[in-house]
């Protein structure tokens, strides 16, 4: 395991981190980035500061939030370790009734991890979106979404999403994994994750005795998030999140090319339609794909004229909207 890797966030524009950050496709930390949001400022004040400054801001929108009792630990996951079922309770309430739950948590010797998780900040806590924005993203595909609680755990996951995590109050620990540690996460089944996507059934912090536990240590960085911290993530980089305050705020910002369709459908869909076909016939669908999708280039379909070369030139708003239309429709029959 190494540190993650760094770059003061002074500085720093949205033409220099769309040209210097992203095109690397590795996690970086942003030291101070959100030193500036006027959360960060009340965090300095301490937890109850923080919790009414929240509370006067909360709307009553419900949020969506977790539950887990305290015999199942502080680690989302599967009942028990192993299912059937999750280990959790899904609610919705409001973020002030979610303050009130952590603050009186903090009097219990065992108590129940929550956390409100993906709420959008504009839903929520309206008041806040003009002050806690990030220059390097765009709102309109970007917007805040707000994830609080006290002391939980999200065991390593993929989105498909860029990521810009932000904290406000508490503190976080990451550990990354790059996307081909998947073979050595012992990852649960696709489809049945606890927010739809897979995660891994290994303990990072367990004792490496099991298969593929030390290669995947070995592939694991690792950074410890204060207030004001900021962590970029890129699609399908597993991240295990830790909160470890009694009272934890984070602000995130998820984006993608519009018109992207669903890589994890897709995958849910090739396994259902190749998994299980003779190896001579997954070969050939592996040889489809390469050509098509994974390999293909401008200069692979230059001998179609421009009027057939369809989506091989590229997918925009239109040509997405109808081959999703020719997808629901054939998936329905």
């Amino acid at each position: 395991m190494r540190p993650l890797d760094e770059r003061p966030a002074a500085g720093l524009t949205r033409a220099a981190f769309e040209a210097e950050v992203l095109p690397r496709f590795e996690p970086l930390v942003l030291r101070g980035l959100v030193a500036h949001w006027p959360g960060v400022q009340v965090a300095a004040q301490g937890d109850a500061a923080m919790a009414d400054w929240l509370r006067a801001h909360a709307s009553p929108a419900d949020v969506d939030a977790v539950m887990l009792p305290p015999d199942q630990g502080r680690r989302i996951g599967y009942r028990d370790g192993v299912g059937p079922g999750f280990n959790f309770l899904r609610n919705r309430l409001p973020l002030s009734d979610l303050l009130n739950q952590i603050q009186r948590y903090t009097a219990f010797r065992h108590a129940p991890a929550v956390a409100a998780q993906s709420a959008p900040l504009a839903e929520c806590a309206p008041g806040l979106v003009a002050t806690h924005g990030l220059d390097l993203v765009d709102p309109e595909t970007a917007p805040a979404r707000l994830w609080l609680g006290n002391a939980i755990t999200t065991p390593a996951h993929v989105d498909e999403s860029h990521n810009l995590a932000c904290v406000v109050a508490g503190e976080r620990r990451f550990l990354l994994y790059p996307p081909e540690a998947v073979s050595h996460l012992a990852v649960g089944p696709l489809g049945q994750g606890p927010a739809g996507t897979p995660i891994t059934l290994v303990d990072p912090d367990a004792p490496p005795t099991a298969p593929g536990q030390r290669e995947a240590h070995a592939l694991a960085r690792e950074a410890l998030l204060g207030p004001g911290d900021a962590v970029y993530i890129p699609p399908l980089w597993w991240h295990h999140v830790a909160s470890q305050r009694p009272l934890n705020l984070l602000i995130n910002f998820w984006w993608r090319a519009p018109q992207a369709a669903s890589g994890l459908d897709a995958l849910l869909h090739t396994l259902l339609a190749l998994r299980d076909l003779p190896e001579a016939e997954r070969a050939a669908w592996r040889t489809l794909f390469e050509h098509w999708v994974f390999g293909a280039t401008p200069e692979r379909f230059a001998h179609l004229p421009p009027g057939l070369r369809g989506l091989h030139d590229g997918v925009g708003p239109a040509q997405a909207a109808a081959v999703r239309a020719l997808l629901r429709k054939r998936l329905a029959g």
